[in-house]
């Protein structure tokens, strides 16, 4: 503490009498508490009485100043308070101008849709029951309505099952059926219902709240025909409510008739949690059970609690409330202005009065003026001080603590008394960082004092890192230091875990591929002065897309954290495990003698992971394929081993996955032909490089040729011809399969619309269809322009499926096939007997052809079970009413045999090769020359 002449006051170091200042004359007693003042040793007993007196007119004084304070006081209050009334009678004006408003806005908006509504049900009965009848023209009508109505979500027609059959909003292929919802039942039993609209529901079709509103479509007879409606979403009247200034605290809500929330702003969760709740006010549900159609009413909020003044009206006669709310603290923020306002001029009143009186005894009260200036002082010090953020600690030229705030005690553990007088250095170590106050203001020497980066320690001895900012303060004893230290833990905390999310996978926490690559390049340093080996596994999960797709991105998540948590048990301490990304980890292993060490810790890897995983209750069954790769045989930087190791997962995906493949330098050679393949298939159609061949197919009860199956040929001008076996599988992984694909289809028929001439009996061509194409081209638009282009008789177009298009996701894979089935082509099953095999696919799919594996054809003759396999398929498909088809029938024993056991049609090199089309025709021409076999004249091709 200081004496009142020195002008500043705070605690400071014990010092003998006179350490105060240089040269005092008088000095402070010994370092008490802030609040003790210095006072002179004595008074004259003529003081004495000439303040008593005084004393005794102030007194006179004070009851005048008082009264008449009370007096102005009274006045302010009494406008405030008048003012206070005006301004909630504003507020329920408002609140009620805005419910009409929106009561007006709302009903308009169901009387347009309603009116959209009849107009469709109008344009229906004009287009008659049958909804296929106009039906281009009607979806298109509807979307002329929709435009109408920009708040419309979905504008569609069901018909009297509930099928949504037509409308807006409603995606290629998106089926729904909507029988079960109340507001269809209600529609289908009540012919006299007019509009109706719905309770907030997910939609099936487009999974977003919403409600609907909907009216009957009837028959010409009256009877029930289904259902138009409309969909307006949740989010329509949520961004409408959020356009209305309501001020910072105000909600605007959409209620049914029990009070069930539709629509509500602001949200108070989610809308999913938001919507039914049925939580309001007292009055509110007081004045609805009255039957009141309009009230404005102030009170507490029962959703959230807030004082508001409420409006609400009825919407006509439609099932819904408007409710608008104005909170209290908003309407009545500048009524309370005004109150700061009035207070400050009244206390400014009070203050002039005082000052005023003050004047009158400024000689009596003038060393009492001098103390209370300088404990004002002090005051304002310590409140700028304890409403500093930040710790704030006051120290002499000594670095000798003097002052701390209250921040400083909780940041240190310190009491205030233990602080004062001890060095800075308490706090501040030297050790850690040379800090010192007086190097860093003379350092700082501009305006703006300059950040330091330290580490402080707490009384319990715990370091944590600080920012500290120093600055000098100039007082009548002399200079003195002030320190801002602000606690860093937070931000160093944020620091280390960005560093975190940048090494690291954010979903499993293992290290990512750059951490890895850091870590090879470790190893295979140490590897070379160790004369050992580094192994790169390259792990691919198999099947993983299907989880997602089958049980949900969250469920494939907490796959992976498992996978990630199994393989961190598997691994050594000395290896390393990291996420490649998405479903693909990478492992390390290191100080390997030989490779044979890393295959018995990918046999035990690969037999670890049949164990299944439990996830959220679905028991998951999970695999790896994998590849490895090691050093230094196999390359010695990472990228070539990363690259090598993948080539060789691939290998064992292709091995049937579930196993692992080691690199090998015919990888790379068959890894570089794939690609050369890839990048030549780009430019194949473009260039004309593809043909079709043909192999003739014969009915082996008459020996007639019926038809042939097209079988794509590419002659590459650099690769010559290239087999289909090498280039099929890298079109269908590329996806290059789906154009080629479309090309064959309409290749092929147009050339067997050339084949149809008059005379000759009609011949057939069957197509294969890739299962990339059949998933993810447009087939059934493919196959209609291509019999539009070439005339071709869609009976004479047999396309062929393998078993693998037919059992995943089946109802999808139905409805294809119905649709080709009903444009009038052919379907078989190809290479039958070597899939899947199940009879409840072709009794679903309605297939006209079993196409027997030439596996089983080639050993008909010496294998008794190939024998015996044949005649069962032959069989089942005659008790089924289809075809069979025997493909690579090569010698008369052969024919012979399938034409025995009822075999319907046959192809292969013993009956004829694939050949160009115009060798086709002339293959016709000369078919007059036969033997016969069996009772059948067929003629065998020679060799």
């Amino acid at each position: 503490m200081t004496c009142p002449s020195t002008g500043f006051s705070g605690r400071t170091r014990g010092g003998r009498p006179g350490d105060g200042a240089p040269g005092s004359k008088r000095a402070c007693p010994a370092p008490t508490h802030v609040s003790r003042r210095c006072v002179p040793m004595s008074l004259s007993s003529g003081s004495i009485a000439s303040t008593q007196s005084s004393k005794r007119f102030l007194l006179r004084l004070a009851a005048s100043v008082v009264l008449l304070n009370v007096i102005v006081f009274t006045l302010a209050l009494l406008a405030l308070y008048q003012s206070r009334a005006r301004y909630e009678e504003r507020a329920l004006t408002a609140a009620s101008n805005i419910a009409v408003f929106q009561e007006r806005d709302l009903e308009s908006t169901v009387g347009q849709v309603d009116l959209v509504l009849l107009t469709i049900a109008d344009e229906v009965a004009e287009a008659g029951s049958d909804p296929a009848l106009g039906e281009g023209s009607l979806d298109a009508f509807i979307l002329r309505q929709s435009t109408r109505l920009p708040a419309l979500h979905g504008l569609r027609i069901t018909n009297a099952r509930g099928d949504v059959i037509h409308g807006f909003g409603l995606a290629k292929g998106t089926r729904a059926n909507l029988a079960d919802r109340a507001y269809f039942i209600e529609l289908a039993h009540n012919p006299d219902s007019g509009i109706v609209i719905s309770k907030p529901l997910v939609s099936r079709v487009s999974g977003e709240w919403e409600i609907v509103l909907a009216r009957r479509l009837n028959r010409r007879d009256g009877q029930f025909d289904g259902v138009v409606y409309a969909t307006i979403p949740l989010k329509y009247f949520i961004d409408k409510f959020a356009g209305i200034d309501v001020g910072a605290h105000g909600v605007v809500g959409l209620r049914d008739n029990e009070l069930g929330v539709i629509a509500r702003w602001p949200a108070i969760r989610t809308v999913a949690q938001d919507v039914g709740t049925s939580t309001v006010s007292r009055q509110l549900r007081d004045a609805i059970a009255a039957g009141e159609t309009a009230a404005t009413f102030s009170g507490q909020s029962g959703s959230d609690g807030v004082e508001r003044t409420l409006s609400f009206r009825r919407i006509g006669r439609l099932p819904m409330i408007i409710v608008v709310g104005l909170g209290k603290d908003d309407y009545l923020a500048d009524w309370k202005a005004e109150v700061v306002r009035a207070l400050a001029l009244a206390s400014l009143f009070a203050c002039v009065i005082v000052l005023f009186s003050a004047l009158l005894y400024r000689s009596w009260r003038s060393r009492e003026a001098d103390v209370e200036s300088l404990a004002l002082q002090e005051r304002k010090f310590r409140t700028l001080l304890e409403s500093s953020p930040d710790g704030l600690v006051i120290a002499d030229a000594n670095e000798v603590i003097t002052l701390v705030n209250r921040n400083v005690e909780l940041m240190f553990g310190y009491p205030a008394e233990d602080l004062v007088g001890q060095p800075i250095r308490v706090l501040l170590p030297v050790r850690y960082s040379g800090f010192s106050l007086v190097t860093e203001i003379a350092r700082d020497s501009g305006d703006v004092p300059g950040n330091r980066d330290l580490w402080a320690v707490t009384k319990d001895g715990r370091e944590f890192p600080v920012g500290v900012s120093v600055s000098s303060i100039n007082t009548d004893q002399g200079g003195l230091i002030a320190a801002a230290i602000r606690d860093m833990t937070e931000r160093h905390a944020s620091a280390s875990h960005i560093e975190f999310l940048a090494r690291h996978d954010a979903l499993t926490g293992l290290p990512n591929r750059t951490v890895m690559q850091s870590r090879f390049e470790q190893a295979v340093a140490d590897a070379a002065r160790s004369s050992t080996h580094v192994a790169l596994m390259f792990l691919d999960l198999d099947s993983f897309k299907t989880v997602n797709d089958s049980l949900g991105h969250p469920i494939g998540d907490e796959l992976l954290k498992g996978v990630a948590l199994r393989l961190g048990q598997f691994v050594r301490a000395s290896d390393f495990v990291s996420r490649h990304g998405g479903d693909e980890f990478l492992i390390m292993f290191t100080g390997l003698v030989s490779g044979a060490d890393v295959a018995l810790a990918a046999d035990r890897l690969v037999q670890d992971f049949t164990t299944p995983f439990l996830v959220d209750g679905h028991e998951i069954a999970s695999s790896f394929s994998v590849g490895i790769a090691i050093y230094p045989q196999d390359g010695a930087d990472f990228p070539t081993l990363l690259k090598k190791a993948d080539i060789a997962m691939y290998q064992a995906k292709a091995a049937g996955r579930a196993t692992y493949r080691f690199f090998g330098e015919h990888m790379d050679i068959e890894a570089l032909g794939r690609h050369r393949i890839r990048n030549a298939l780009h430019l194949a159609v473009e260039r004309s490089e593809f043909t079709l061949h043909f192999q003739p197919q014969i009915e082996l009860a008459s020996g007639q040729v019926i038809g042939a199956e097209a079988l794509l040929r590419w002659i590459h001008h650099e690769l010559g011809a290239v087999p289909p076996a090498d280039f099929i599988p890298v079109a269908e992984e590329s996806g290059l399969i789906v154009p080629i694909g479309e090309w064959v289809v309409n290749e092929a028929c147009r050339q067997a619309a050339a084949w149809q001439v008059p005379g000759r009996p009609p011949l057939s061509v069957a197509v294969n269809i890739s299962a990339v194409q059949f998933a993810r081209g447009d087939l059934e638009d493919t196959v209609r322009r291509a019999l539009a282009a070439s005339g071709l008789a869609p009976e004479l177009l047999e396309l062929e499926l393998t078993e693998s298009i037919l059992i995943r996701n089946v109802d999808s894979v139905l409805a294809t096939v119905s649709r080709l089935k009903r444009l009038g082509v052919k379907l078989s099953i190809d290479d039958f007997g070597t899939g899947y095999s199940s009879l409840t696919y072709l009794k679903r799919f309605a297939v006209d052809k079993l196409k027997i594996d030439q596996s089983f054809i080639r050993d008909l003759a010496y294998d008794p079970d190939s024998a015996a396999i044949v005649r069962a398929i032959v069989q089942m498909a005659q008790s089924l009413n289809l075809k069979t088809v025997a493909e690579g029938i090569e010698d008369t024993g052969t024919l012979a045999h399938l034409h025995a056991i009822g075999c319907d049609q046959g192809q292969g090199y013993g009956i004829a090769r694939p050949m160009p089309s115009e060798a086709l025709l002339e293959f016709l021409e000369v078919a007059a020359n036969r033997i016969v076999v069996a009772g059948t004249s067929i003629e065998l091709a020679a060799g």
